[in-house]
């Protein structure tokens, strides 16, 4: 039997729940693959070995499995699969000292400083926990010798070592950096490297070494933040590009940060894990919609390829492992969000007259107005039914009061006869009923075994980063480009609604501006020329400007929401989530 129809049985055996067998078949794939000593090796084997193990019940082998999966990742220079396994790893056993050492490993190869030294000071606070300062400075040195000349890391490892009152080898590693960064032709760098050496001698002469000082802890008050210092030296580095992946859906977990643009991070970086979680919504989905009925059966077919890349879900997952209040009912929750944002889109559209969604054909195109309405009221039904079916009230609380906002809020849309007198005000009650509610409902879901303060902290983070969602997709209306015309898209100005970038711009217009936007309001199908006239007026009032700052005023305040979490890979993760609402391009 070859390869592909090994790993093809053992998929089998796993759709079916017969994991041991799976398990077995897919180690029978890896041995046959190296008894034939050709090509390059698969990790993705022993990341579902890793999965099947962890539903077993046995973290050890599990934690075997993807720890030879990372190092055949890594290996092969995908870092960004490599990081994701050692977050599976983490959850598996948060106390893994050596997996925060690999991690801080990873982030330094793609040069992302700050979290390779969260992840170096996390893993030197737990090796002094047990007494093993010496090997734990030494893994340092050894890191810094990989590192030799990033004038990006190395500055990081110095100030871990004078940390520890290790200036000499500190100092060390700034003449090593200094001779590095000169033969890269940045003098300044290497001067400025040089004058900190020359500190460091002044400071071991001025003051006795004590090799007992305590670690710097990124988390302890009064820190300064990281408690760590970064060094500007006036230097670039270029970085090896990683090969272009991913293998068995595995992708970056950057970490990113909510008020840096540095990482990037997309959701599949956020669902790299997730996939059975995911599969298992669509499954519950397509179940739950399944009727004998004709018409209804054809409508589902549609909608069913019609389903987007399942944010809500994401987030119900992600805050339900972060909270560690783990819910077996996860999937069918999440399933029963799914189901309600699939209505409102069914709605939305028969209210807007919308033709196209995702770039396909809407139910009201495709079939009727009409057959959209029934079709919107059908998905609500059943995910009601799929509440019921739980026989527990507090989802069904929760999700209750989203669906009454939601209807709320575009009642509201409805009743804004004026779209140009549309406050600030009412817009946010617009957004936080019509699109943040139901974010919020889908992490206090995730939350409902956790303590009371954490599930409404989870209700915050929600609604918080649901505002922000909305007014980065409101943004990008205005600033996204269509391929063909290269002007703006403009969907919003053409269908005559006023979102947050024009309701600032507005007071501030001139009198030719203002006529501008009525004459785009009063047009039936206003033209590009008017579009891109009106976009230009809203960049120059400075309305983009202030909606961007909103944004993240909100999705700073998601992010402190975070603080009620644990430390964790799954708090980072939930940090992505709010890097990716703002970073976002579609």
């Amino acid at each position: 039997m070859n390869l592909d129809k090994l790993k093809e049985s053992a998929r089998k055996y796993e759709q079916s729940g017969q994991w041991r067998p799976a398990i077995d078949v897919y180690k029978k794939a890896l041995r046959e693959f190296e008894e034939s000593g050709e090509g390059v090796p698969d990790p993705s084997p022993y990341n579902r070995i890793g999965d099947l193990e962890m539903r077993g019940g046995d973290s050890g082998a599990a934690i075997r499995a993807y720890e030879q999966a990372s190092d055949l990742y890594t290996e092969q220079g995908f870092f960004n699969n490599a990081i994701a396994l050692c977050s599976k790893i983490l959850r598996a056993d948060p106390g893994r000292t050596s997996t925060y050492l690999r991690l801080a490993q990873l982030n330094a190869r793609k040069n992302f400083v700050s979290d390779a030294k969260r992840n170096l000071v996390e893993y030197l606070e737990r090796m002094d926990a047990l007494h093993h300062r010496e090997e734990a400075l030494k893994a340092v040195n050894s890191f810094a010798e990989q590192f030799v000349g990033n004038p990006d890391i190395g500055p990081m490892l110095v100030e871990l070592l004078r940390a520890a009152s290790r200036n000499e080898e500190a100092g060390e590693q700034f003449e090593r950096l200094a001779v590095e960064l000169e033969s890269r032709g940045s003098a300044a760098g290497s001067q400025a490297s040089r004058e900190r050496t020359e500190t460091l001698e002044s400071d071991a002469n001025g003051s006795a070494a004590n090799p007992g000082a305590s670690l710097p802890s990124p988390y302890r008050p009064g820190a300064g933040g990281d408690g760590l210092v970064f060094l500007d030296l006036g230097a670039s580095y270029d970085r090896p590009a990683e090969p272009t992946g991913p293998v068995d859906g595995l992708e970056l977990l950057n970490g990113g940060s909510v008020t840096s643009s540095a990482t990037v991070v997309s959701l599949a970086d956020l669902q790299a894990d997730l996939h059975d979680n995911l599969e298992g919504v669509r499954t519950q989905i397509g179940r739950a919609i399944e009727a004998d009925f004709a018409l209804i059966g054809d409508v589902n077919s549609h909608l069913l390829r019609m389903q987007g890349k399942m944010l809500r879900p994401t987030l119900l997952f992600l805050v339900n492992r972060a909270t560690g209040s783990l819910d077996d009912r996860v999937v069918r929750l999440a399933a029963v969000v799914e189901l309600i944002h699939l209505a409102t889109l069914v709605h939305d559209d028969s209210v807007d007259h919308s033709v196209l969604r995702r770039g396909m054909p809407t139910i009201n195109a495709l079939f009727s107005h009409q057959v959209s309405v029934i079709m919107g009221d059908y998905l609500y039904s059943r995910a009601v039914i799929e509440l019921v079916n739980l026989a527990d009230l507090k989802p069904l609380e929760v999700l209750g009061r989203v669906t009454n906002e939601m209807t709320i809020g575009e009642m509201r849309q409805l009743l804004a006869h004026d779209p140009l007198t549309f406050s600030e005000e009412s817009y946010d009650l617009l957004i936080r009923a019509k699109t943040a509610s139901l974010l919020s409902g889908a992490c206090e879901c995730g939350a409902l075994r956790a303590s009371q303060e954490v599930r409404a902290a989870m209700a915050r983070f929600g609604n918080a980063l649901g505002m922000a969602f909305q007014i980065v997709d409101d943004l990008l209306d205005f600033t996204e480009v269509e391929t063909v015309t290269g002007k703006p898209t403009g969907h919003d100005l053409r269908e005559h609604k006023v979102t947050l970038p024009l309701i600032h711009a507005l007071p501030r217009l001139t009198g030719p501006q203002r006529s501008d936007v009525n004459a785009l309001m009063a047009a039936p199908d206003p033209t590009a020329e008017q579009v891109a006239g009106v976009v230009e007026h809203v960049r120059t009032a400075g309305g983009l400007e202030y909606a961007r700052g909103r944004a993240q005023r909100l999705a700073d305040e998601a992010a402190r929401e975070l603080e009620w979490l644990a430390p964790g890979p799954d708090r980072e993760l939930l940090r992505a989530a709010v890097t990716f609402v703002m970073e976002r391009r579609n």
